[in-house]
């Protein structure tokens, strides 16, 4: 097993598929957040991925006033929302990621843009986590109007990776300084990133070893 660990002891990234966690005596997050396998077979990992497991592993790491953020499309969601009861997990919210700008070959002729959207997941160990609206808000409608990054810009550097924006604004709401962020499927380092600006210790898991070497901490 190979470890990076920023210069600050704050963040660490381990090189192992994210169900080894069980292994290690980890401390309880406040906030985790999984970006896992749609099962849509676009590679060779995008298959036969096990959403009752990522549920139980969910509910053995979160604090008892946690949350968990799950990226995903929605006949996923769904198979996860049977499985939350199992393992106590509380369904607080169904978020939608709506992005602005997406592919025309995604176009129907009939019926609604389906693939201009991804929905996340809200699931927590209590009845009522913490969340914090912004300022100005006075409530969060639950949408988050992001744009997705192009296949040519600069700062993509995971095919599916997520906005910076976007998780910037989920880490605010969802957790406070200093608190522990788990990030079960690193991919593109992006939480990482942003919980070295926003003052949170961050832990993450990523398999490919190609990935992991990539993923900055510092």
């Amino acid at each position: 097993m190979m470890l990076k660990v920023s210069q600050d002891q704050r963040r660490r990234l381990r090189n192992l598929d994210y169900r080894e966690i069980l292994n290690y005596n980890e401390e309880e997050a406040a906030l985790i957040i999984a970006d896992p396998p749609y099962n849509l077979d676009l590679e060779d990992w995008d298959k036969d991925f096990d959403f009752e497991e990522l549920m139980w592993i969910i509910s053995t790491a979160l604090k008892p006033d946690g949350s968990a953020l799950i990226f995903n499309i929605l006949p996923n969601v769904l198979e996860m929302y049977r499985h939350a009861e199992t393992y106590r997990l509380f369904v607080q919210d169904l978020m939608v990621w709506v992005k602005p700008s997406f592919p025309q070959r995604y176009l129907r002729k009939r019926g609604y843009v389906n693939k201009n959207r991804e929905y996340i997941l809200w699931v927590s160990k209590s009845k009522t986590p913490p969340f914090q609206l912004k300022p100005d808000e006075a409530y969060h409608n639950g949408v988050f109007d992001y744009p997705s990054l192009s296949s040519s810009s600069k700062e993509k550097v995971f095919p599916y990776q997520k906005p910076k924006a976007l998780i910037e604004d989920l880490i605010l709401r969802h957790s406070q300084p200093f608190d522990l962020v788990i990030d079960l499927f690193s991919g593109s380092g992006i939480v990482a990133k942003c919980c070295k600006q926003w003052n949170r210790r961050y832990l993450g898991y990523e398999m490919d070893k190609e990935t992991f070497d990539r993923i900055e901490l510092d």
